[in-house]
């Protein structure tokens, strides 16, 4: 199987750039400054319950609003989440959340438009997670 790489079938399918980098990370992350949208029910839904909030529902829609999500860049979603973050962290319900993890699905495939995550992606909110990085060939 010739597996170009999740980044690069990316590139290649999102822009007609010849000249580009990948930058291969390694990261350490405590697991309890990650809100986890891969594999916690618990954060999964805090996050739903949060968005539910009757209080907040005119706040919720004026980012609808102002951000909106697209094939190449959810805005809305990182507004939404920075907003979840800010607000459960100031009512002292999380910690500090140094990164996001989240199921993505790169759309990939001719002729088809799956949703289905074909990758794992990771917000980082603090770059002290980041441990080695290196351009990759």
């Amino acid at each position: 199987m010739d597996d170009p790489g999740l980044a690069t079938a990316f590139i290649s399918k999102t822009t007609n750039l010849k000249d580009y980098a990948i930058i291969k990370m390694t990261i350490e992350v405590d697991d309890e400054r990650v809100l986890n949208f891969v594999d916690s029910l618990d954060d999964m839904k805090l996050f739903r319950w949060f968005l539910l909030q009757t209080k907040l529902q005119r706040r919720i829609e004026r980012f609808g609003k102002l951000y909106h999500n697209s094939f190449k860049q959810h805005s809305l979603d990182g507004a939404l989440l920075e907003y979840f973050i800010m607000v459960l962290s100031k009512g002292g319900y999380l910690s500090e959340i140094n990164c996001v993890r989240c199921a993505t699905s790169t759309d990939l495939y001719k002729g088809i438009h799956l949703f289905i995550p074909n990758g794992i992606e990771y917000c980082i909110r603090d770059k002290d997670v980041i441990i080695t990085y290196e351009m990759e060939n």
